[in-house]
């Protein structure tokens, strides 16, 4: 199975603490074990580095940590999709039909063209999300324990 997943998922494989930490750590394992392929489309990244830059100033995260935090995604198996100018036209095209920011309508995006099911914390993101695209809220996610 498919998965493109945002920064409010990945973000709790990292920062202890968050709602839905359980159903995060479960998709995390899923994915280790080879039944679910992780992606994202590169905007992931800096969606990351800016939440993580929130944990080290609020004193949640170490800054060595983060920096650890955020080299992982490749041991995850993240798949990071760069996306060209052709690809941001597109991600902006959802962005004026939706009313997303354009760096969630890049994982509505990567979702629609890889045929995967968008996972996230987002409430709003996800309410916009369900119409275009399968998605799923990550607090729907089955939780192994």
């Amino acid at each position: 199975m498919r998965v493109v997943v945002d920064a409010s998922v990945v973000s709790r494989w990292i920062i202890p603490g968050q709602p839905y930490e359980r159903e995060a750590e479960s998709l995390k394992s899923d994915a280790l074990e080879g039944g679910v392929e992780l992606h994202a489309p590169s905007t992931l990244l800096y969606d990351l580095a800016s939440v993580l830059y929130r944990g080290v100033a609020g004193g949640y995260v170490e800054e060595g940590d983060a920096v650890l935090a955020l080299k992982a995604l490749a041991r995850l198996g993240v798949v990071v999709h760069e996306l060209g100018v052709d690809e941001v036209a597109r991600v902006l095209l959802i962005s004026v039909q939706s009313g997303l920011s354009a760096y969630d309508a890049a994982y509505v995006y990567l979702a629609r063209e890889l045929d995967a099911l968008l996972v996230t914390a987002d409430e709003g993101l996800f309410e916009k999300a369900v119409g275009m695209v399968k998605a799923m809220r990550l607090r729907d996610y089955p939780s192994r324990r």
